[in-house]
């Protein structure tokens, strides 16, 4: 009985999040990142080959409001490197997002082209690609001895291309990003619901600080925004040493208090792991959010094997 109590709870949940007043969904639809200073692929194509002479693949996990059923679970691959001189970027990303009975799952190619000023780059990007949505009613099935509900046995999937465009201006110490993720804004009817993905706008931007020789600074700041629901804020400063332990905390303006650590593990492996405490109402249910990253960098083009990869905080 618990478990069925547990699985029509999501059920009335998930009908709340995504009929609301009118049938319709008009909120911050997009996966959210705490580490998005090291996964800025995955919110601006623009980012695309920016390191150069460097191969950087990184895969995110995080799982959102910890012991609340249905709650947030993403998963991001990027890859990513330079070509052509260091003027042209070419890259991937595919990123998961499951919320309670739904499933969004997007495929996309991302390319750059990084225009080479006297002592900066400002880049163009766009993405191309699809999302995948689904909806499967059998994940809150529920039986009461021989008694089966089929109602709760179907599942609805469905399909829309995706077109993204950013803009990335960076220098050694120095970025700023603006994108918009998804152009298109698209209508998903499920089940007579209709659900409407509105686009994201996203701007970061962050500095690194070198105080000495082995200690820098880095602080930033991510602005998202979809028509209809709160500006998103994130402020965030992190403390590096000798450019391999890294340590640092963020605000998610009245929504969460952020702390962040990362270590280069290897000459090309870094790992990373943020926490979010909840500062909203579902505080009392959650013991916050888990998101966990392993980057890897190496070396491209000639010589590629014999070069070092010079360390660039984001």
């Amino acid at each position: 009985m618990k478990n069925i109590l547990s699985k029509i709870s999501l059920l009335v949940l998930m009908i709340c999040l995504f009929v609301g007043w009118n049938q319709k969904v008009s909120a911050q639809q997009d996966p959210q990142y705490t580490q998005y200073m090291f996964n800025m692929q995955a919110i601006n194509p623009a980012y695309t080959g920016s390191i150069e002479n460097t191969l950087s693949a990184t895969l995110l996990a995080r799982r959102q409001w910890f012991n609340i059923p249905g709650a947030p679970v993403t998963q991001t691959f990027s890859i990513h490197a330079p070509l052509m001189n260091n003027t042209v970027g070419l890259g991937a990303v595919v990123v998961n997002d499951k919320i309670g009975l739904t499933n969004a799952t997007a495929v996309l190619g991302s390319a750059a082209y990084h225009l080479k000023l006297k002592n900066s780059t400002l880049a163009f990007g766009a993405y191309f690609g699809f999302r995948q949505f689904r909806l499967d009613y059998s994940e809150a099935r529920t039986s009461v001895g021989n008694n089966y509900d089929p109602a709760f046995d179907n599942l609805v999937t469905q399909s829309r291309p995706m077109v993204g465009a950013g803009l990335f201006y960076y220098t050694q110490n120095f970025y700023a990003g603006f994108s918009v993720p998804q152009l298109l804004n698209t209508r998903e009817n499920v089940s007579g619901v209709l659900i409407k993905h509105f686009s994201h706008y996203f701007f970061n931007t962050g500095y690194v600080f070198d105080v000495s020789p082995k200690v820098s600074i880095r602080p930033s700041i991510m602005l998202k925004y979809v028509d209809t629901a709160p500006l998103s804020i994130d402020l965030n400063c992190n403390f590096w040493y000798n450019r391999k332990f890294g340590v640092g905390a963020s605000y998610r303006v009245a929504d969460s208090f952020d702390l962040l650590f990362e270590f280069q593990a290897t000459k090309n492996l870094s790992i990373g792991y943020a926490y979010d405490l909840t500062l909203t109402k579902l505080g009392p249910y959650t013991s916050g959010s888990h998101e966990l990253m392993i980057r890897y960098q190496g070396m491209v083009g000639k010589g590629g094997k014999d070069k070092i990869i010079t360390p660039r905080l984001f």
